[in-house]
């Protein structure tokens, strides 16, 4: 034997069981067993939502006994009772900021535009010498545009009677005529 023929023994026989592998795989891979995925799961039905009326029980009427009935109310505005100091300390502040916020031009443009109305309540906190040193909202008009300009408006207000007072509660109203 030669050198060459002894050299080539060994590829010979890689050779010869790389091929008889690749038959038994493919001989083999008939009788294997091929594995399906497995089928999503159902998905649940849409679920779908009717708003309908609720039936409401019928209301009974009401009616008020002739003897309990009342006289109409008049929608004139109360006037205080005699008895009733126009003249207090709250009174004179309130007329005292009043006068001063008919003077300012503080309705904001886009509530006039939009017509908003409304009555916003600020609590004022006063220096010794009735200017507003602070504002706050206490009850909202229902749009924070107006609440906003009745909070700038009354932390402008200066040199107010205040005659001792410290604070109080004002109503700025938002009203279009």
């Amino acid at each position: 034997m030669n050198a060459r023929s002894a050299n080539s023994i060994p590829l010979m026989l890689a050779l010869s069981c790389s091929l008889a592998l690749h038959v038994a795989l493919l001989i083999g891979t008939t009788h294997w067993e091929v594995k399906k995925p497995a089928p999503p799961p159902p998905t649940p039905d849409a679920l779908l939502a009717r708003l309908t009326e609720a039936a409401l029980p019928p209301q009974p009427e009401l009616a008020l006994p002739a003897e309990a009935a009342s006289p109409p109310v008049s929608r004139k505005k109360a006037k205080p009772p005699p008895d009733a100091p126009t003249d207090s300390p709250l009174a004179t502040l309130t007329a005292s900021a009043r006068q001063q916020l008919n003077r300012l031009d503080f309705y904001p443009l886009e509530a006039i535009q939009n017509g908003w109305q409304g009555e916003a309540w600020v609590r004022i906190f006063l220096d010794e010498n009735g200017n507003v040193i602070a504002a706050r909202l206490e009850a909202s008009s229902g749009y924070p545009l107006l609440d906003a300009a009745a909070v700038n408006a009354a932390r402008s207000l200066k040199s107010l009677s205040h005659n001792g007072l410290d604070s109080a509660l004002l109503p700025v109203r938002f009203k279009l005529e």
